[in-house]
């Protein structure tokens, strides 16, 4: 969690050394039972672009195999994102390395609330998908809840 701190200090000090008003930070946070998730990133309004996404992903599920519960994710692990019109929607995905297959697919969808400051409000879509290591049947998870972001 430092690390994420010292990276989201770094982020808004990007933010503020572009042109007033072009760019921003977005802060996501996702606290249930199912998962914590703790993202950011610097965001340039004019293109909807995102610069050093970085995301801290637990997953509290039971029997989730180690190398999947706990992700530090980075800009390759961010598959789509989308900033635009009110919406705010985010699709991080990773895949293990080496066998037993697995994967972890997380979506955000998010849309901002009438009249805040930059606060969005919607769900998050997390599936899981893990291999035994006896290279058995796959399983298929799917868990759901509720995400909040902010941009300022």
């Amino acid at each position: 969690m430092r690390r994420l701190g010292q990276a989201s200090a770094m982020v808004l000090a990007l933010a503020w050394a572009g042109a007033a008003g072009a760019t921003g930070s977005l802060d996501c946070a996702i606290a249930d039972r199912t998962l914590a998730l703790e993202a950011g990133a610097a965001v340039s309004y004019s293109i909807g672009g995102f610069n050093n996404f970085h995301a801290a992903l637990t997953i509290k599920v039971k029997d989730v195999p180690a190398d999947l519960a706990r992700l530090d994710l980075g800009p390759d692990d961010l598959m789509h994102h989308w900033f635009s019109g009110g919406e705010l929607k985010l699709e991080l995905y990773r895949e293990r390395e080496g066998s037993p297959h697995g994967t972890v697919r997380l979506v955000v969808d998010t849309k901002r609330v009438p009249g805040s400051d930059g606060a969005y409000r919607g769900s998050y879509v997390l599936t899981l998908y893990t291999v035994p290591p006896d290279d058995g049947e796959g399983r298929s998870r799917t868990f759901k809840g509720k995400a909040a972001c902010s941009v300022e």
